[in-house]
């Protein structure tokens, strides 16, 4: 069983990003489980790439899950074929507040 999680969030703005494709950065946060809270916080700087590409990126700096604030389909299907799980509807968050309240409905769930 993993102890940590990766989640990867587009930022625009000091906000969750709708556009996974567009932006010019992610927050990666590294989640350790055992204590349910933010081991480490990674800005990462992606290279401007089609959305595929965008998302092995990502990939291949261990990212577990993509949290943002849009729905896109194709998104979900290329994070798929990754293993990289999706969640969406955060909107309008700061990058930490999304975080946060993704941990504390988490730990409703354990």
């Amino acid at each position: 069983m993993k102890n940590n999680l990766n989640i990867a969030i587009p930022v625009e703005k000091q906000k969750v990003s709708t556009d996974v494709e567009h932006c010019a950065n992610f927050f990666r946060f590294e989640i350790d489980l055992s204590k349910n809270r933010v081991a480490c916080v990674t800005l990462l700087d992606i290279p401007p790439t089609a959305i595929k590409e965008r998302i092995f990126w990502l990939s291949e700096r261990c990212v577990d899950m993509l949290l943002f604030s849009g729905i896109n389909p194709t998104i979900n299907e290329i994070c798929a074929e990754k293993g990289i799980a999706v969640l969406s509807g955060f909107l309008e968050e700061k990058p930490l507040r999304a975080i946060e309240r993704y941990l504390k409905n988490r730990s409703t769930v354990l």
